[in-house]
């Protein structure tokens, strides 16, 4: 699940650096999508400025770059196409750093 969020958000991406903002629709519409080659190093270079991966990566990411930068807060955000998937980031998120979760 977490590659075809990372990839609908690099489509995302490579949406917004054509100047395009409109609705991107769902993964399901894009997941065929082909990046050009320049689309695809557009995607490479944006890499650092993107977290993704399992729960377990995702937590050894957001603690590197919270020591990287000195800071004892990170804010996150998830730009997930279906609400559920972004609820699930945020308990994925939730349980890598055991907190305690009180959306009902």
């Amino acid at each position: 699940k977490a590659a075809q969020m990372r990839h609908f958000l690099d489509y995302i991406f490579v949406q917004f650096e054509q100047g395009r903002f409109d609705r991107f629709g769902s993964y399901e519409e894009i997941k065929d999508y082909k990046f050009s080659s320049h689309e695809l190093e557009r995607i490479r270079l944006n890499r650092g400025r993107v977290i993704s991966g399992t729960k377990d990566s995702v937590k050894e990411q957001l603690t590197k770059l919270a020591s990287d930068f000195d800071v004892q807060e990170i804010m996150a955000s998830c730009m997930a196409d279906k609400p559920e998937d972004r609820m699930r980031s945020f308990e994925l998120l939730a349980e890598a750093f055991e907190l305690k979760t009180t959306i009902s």
